[in-house]
């Protein structure tokens, strides 16, 4: 009778303490299709938004929300899990002052997250933020830029 006691303890104590996470090894998830975290279906803009002093049209935000859709309805991400976002120019802060004079830039990102783990009930999730950008949009500047090139060089008399 003891030994059935003890036996029903070890069971209680199995189902009580929660599960670690465990990894998913990147061999392991490299051909693996995980897909989209939520499958997003963005309807037209309704109104324009203002972010400093750009002011994005119901145009251009419906274009963001079609890249968006478009994003998700041509790729099915394997060996991550993916999720979309729609982006506008970032808020001016003091840090980026130098991109006032940009044109205003919308679009829509894709991260696909390739860092995983198995939760509860061996659910997919997150294990870090680590992951794989691919965007899609209209009036954005890419590459970097030549800030060293731009700047007004100091003029030296001769002596």
């Amino acid at each position: 009778m003891r030994n059935v006691a003890v036996l029903a303890s070890a069971i209680a104590v199995l189902f009580t303490v929660p599960a670690q996470a465990q990894p998913i090894r990147t061999a392991e998830a490299q051909d693996q299709v995980f897909g989209w975290m939520k499958v997003y279906d963005f309807k037209a803009a309704t109104a324009p938004m203002t972010v400093d002093h750009r002011v994005y049209s119901i145009a251009q935000l419906s274009v963001a929300n079609t890249f968006a859709n478009w994003i998700q309805q041509s790729y099915l991400p394997v060996g991550g899990l993916g999720d979309v976002t729609r982006f506008v120019s970032e808020k001016l802060t003091a840090s980026n002052q130098d991109t006032r004079s940009l044109p205003q830039s919308y679009g829509a990102i894709a991260r696909i997250y390739t860092d995983l783990k198995y939760g509860a009930a061996r659910k997919v999730e997150l294990a870090s933020n680590s992951h794989i950008l691919w965007s899609v949009s209209a009036n954005d500047v890419y590459g970097e830029p030549a800030t060293e090139l731009s700047k007004n060089p100091k003029i030296v008399e001769p002596v």
